[in-house]
């Protein structure tokens, strides 16, 4: 799986705002306003990848259980999904 839009994001008042950008955009079901965790997925997901991918990439990075974080991102992908910013 992986963003099926370009993702542009900038900081606005300490958080960071997504926004499509390039081919296909203009169907994009609007922006995405995110925590550092979250933009840390969202970039892992410009290429193709997998849950176990991501969560090893946070593991690395961060001192939490692999469920917890599991569970995060299994949240956010899904959330990604229904709103049709992932693809298959």
């Amino acid at each position: 799986m992986k963003l099926k839009y370009i993702l542009e994001a900038t900081e606005l008042d300490d958080e960071l705002i997504c926004v499509p950008v390039g081919p296909g955009a203009e169907n994009a079901q609007g922006i995405l306003k995110l925590n550092a965790t979250g933009y840390e997925i969202v970039k892992l997901l410009d290429e193709e990848t997998g849950i176990e991918a991501i969560v090893s990439a946070l593991a690395a990075k961060y001192e939490t259980d692999r469920e917890t974080l599991t569970g995060y991102v299994v949240k956010f992908v899904n959330a990604l999904r229904e709103n049709g910013m992932i693809e298959e």
